[in-house]
């Protein structure tokens, strides 16, 4: 039908990008047919004009929600400074998927103004919006982010610290590892989650010796976490301490652990391992033959 020659005329001219084309295709914005509404959004992230700017902004408040998500994309995509006041209304949409549509483009449009208005959420009684904020903030990683960021590391909102932490990690701020040191206590498991993210972020293989400290945590997957974490970077300091925890770890844990074993043939290990053979658990018998047989392999 002649709304499917449409869709395809749209599809094309981006790879064309013809003036008179573009003219055609802004014409076809107020359709009355969503999908045709969509392609465009989706298509004039290829068009850099004036005009495209604000038909963007005209589709962003379609009533179809996937429109809007992504007409604010196509923003972001084409780093419309001049619309982030308009992107930052969407931040409140009904709809989670165009709210994120709309942080993502602020993140990639980032400048003094997406920062500021960013900055003025953080003072939300909004959750989300304060979220938003600190993740936003966290992924444009400009300096002047950081002193919002670091005050957000005290945040009652768990959630909001676990961002500030994810964003500080991700800017690689060397303040941060001063703050970690006190966050390993935090009463929440995902910021104590966080915290073992940001150590290997900041300090990569020689982050094992403050992670270990997370194996004794009351929370099961924390202390999970932090085992997973210093196999990923095969910290082999922390061996002895992995031999002491692992038999009142869960099979799944204890698994884990073996697996890293393997790679080591220490009298130690291989003393634990022939232990574990006897496990009451068919799984965790299985790991520590195989991995004995790696080691006498090795």
């Amino acid at each position: 039908g002649p709304d499917r020659v449409q869709m395809a005329l749209i599809q094309i001219s981006s790879a064309i990008k013809s003036a008179e084309l573009l003219d055609n295709i802004l014409r076809l914005a107020d359709s009355g047919n969503p999908d045709i509404r969509l392609t465009i959004a989706q298509t004039l992230a290829k068009y850099g004009e004036e005009k495209v700017i604000e038909a963007l902004i005209k589709l962003a408040d379609d009533k179809i929600g996937h429109v809007r998500a992504e007409a604010l994309k196509s923003l972001g995509f084409l780093g419309a400074a001049g619309a982030v006041t308009e992107i930052a209304r969407h931040l409140d949409d009904e709809y989670g998927d165009v709210c994120e549509a709309a942080l993502g483009a602020l993140i990639l449009i980032g400048g003094d103004t997406t920062i500021s208005l960013l900055k003025n959420d953080l003072g939300s009684t909004n959750l989300q919006r304060k979220l938003m904020a600190i993740r936003g903030l966290g992924w444009i990683g400009e300096d002047e982010s950081v002193a919002a960021l670091v005050d957000a590391l005290s945040n009652e909102e768990p959630e909001v610290r676990r961002h500030a932490v994810i964003g500080l990690a991700k800017m690689k701020y060397s303040g941060l590892e001063k703050s970690l040191t006190y966050m390993v206590a935090d009463e929440n498991p995902e910021v104590r989650k966080a915290v073992i993210d940001a150590y290997l972020n900041l300090s990569g293989p020689a982050a094992g010796d403050k992670i270990r400290v997370l194996f004794d945590d009351d929370d099961l997957w924390v202390r999970f976490y932090a085992i997973n974490a210093v196999i990923s970077i095969g910290d082999t300091a922390s061996l002895d301490k992995l031999l002491e925890i692992m038999p009142a770890q869960p099979p799944f844990a204890q698994i884990a652990i073996i697996n890293f074993l393997a790679r080591h043939d220490r009298w130690q290990v291989t003393a634990e391992l022939q232990k574990l053979i006897q496990s009451e658990n068919e799984d965790i018998r299985e790991a520590a033959r195989q991995a004995l047989e790696v080691n006498d392999a090795g």
